[in-house]
């Protein structure tokens, strides 16, 4: 079992109790509290995609930077034209990346069958997410999402999708068992994992939930493969090194965030800062899922 596997599970039992906590000081703390880790964690475990790309030189590492930035500019501009389409690339990509990142450690293989996998994992994370805490997004949704009549669509077939998306993910778990993926070992600790991740999603806050599963289990998870290859490589020396390696991008990433975040307020544009956040997440993610694909080929 990996650190961040253990830490997620140890913290989700630990924190369950807090479910039952109701206080409208508790739930702002909580937000603040959630935010942040997001805004630091998350942001963090993609601000060295430049590193694990493997551009050494001032100019590799410019061009890698100003391709990243335009495609991420260009998804953004999508996200204008047509955000239905936007948000449907992104949950696509999104699944994909989360199964990839859970399982590339026992599923090393890259081949068509694995990806299947990753996409299916992923698949079922986001339908669980969105079915477990159904009236709470579209309280949400009906206030701040109303350009997305694909995401009020997946709410809507929320149950549906978690059944055909477990259904998917259980076959294919097996079959990756039976086809020599997977150990029998390394599956019933998934499975073990998939239960508490549904039990986190069950009995938690839908902005906790998410917190717990995207700071822990994901960008930690993901930090901790980053910080592994680097140090390996004698790229980086210590924690401390590694830290001062993540801080610039994500230092620039989070001032981005608050330039887009003040600028909308200032003209009242119409878009939530809900939304704007979702945008702004899906368009680093687009870039990051790509390299991140590209390191785990490369370091594995």
């Amino acid at each position: 079992m990996s650190k961040s596997s253990f830490i997620f599970i140890a913290t989700a039992f630990l924190t369950l109790p807090l479910a039952e906590i109701e206080s409208s000081f508790y739930t702002q703390v909580e937000v603040v509290f959630c935010l942040v880790l997001i805004a630091s964690f998350g942001i963090a475990h993609g601000a060295i995609d430049n590193h694990l790309y493997g551009f050494k030189n001032f100019l590799g590492n410019l061009r890698f930077i100003g391709v990243y930035i335009l495609v991420g500019a260009a998804f953004a501009g999508l996200w204008f034209i047509q955000a239905s389409l936007a948000f449907s690339i992104f949950m696509i990509i999104s699944a994909y990346h989360f199964g990839q990142s859970q399982l590339v450690e026992e599923i090393e293989d890259q081949s068509l069958f694995p990806r299947l996998v990753y996409s299916a994992w992923g698949s079922w994370l986001l339908s669980a997410f969105l079915f477990l805490n159904q009236e709470e997004l579209f309280a949400i949704s009906l206030n701040d999402f109303e350009r997305l009549p694909v995401f009020l669509w997946m709410l809507e077939n929320s149950f549906q999708l978690f059944l055909l998306s477990s259904g998917v993910l259980g076959i294919l778990l097996f079959l990756s068992v039976f086809m020599g993926f997977l150990l029998k070992s390394s599956l019933l600790l998934e499975l073990y994992q998939i239960a508490i991740i549904f039990i986190v999603f069950y009995f938690s806050s839908t902005l906790w939930g998410f917190t717990l599963y995207f700071v822990i289990l994901h960008s930690g998870r993901v930090l901790q493969q980053e910080y592994s290859y680097l140090a390996d490589g004698k790229r980086v020396h210590g924690v401390w090194g590694f830290i001062k390696l993540l801080s610039p991008f994500t230092i620039i990433s989070l001032v981005g965030l608050t330039i887009i975040v003040i600028f909308f307020a200032y003209f009242d544009l119409q878009y939530s800062y809900s939304l704007l956040a979702l945008v702004f997440i899906s368009c680093l993610t687009v870039p990051h899922s790509w390299v991140m694909d590209r390191f785990y080929q490369k370091s594995l």
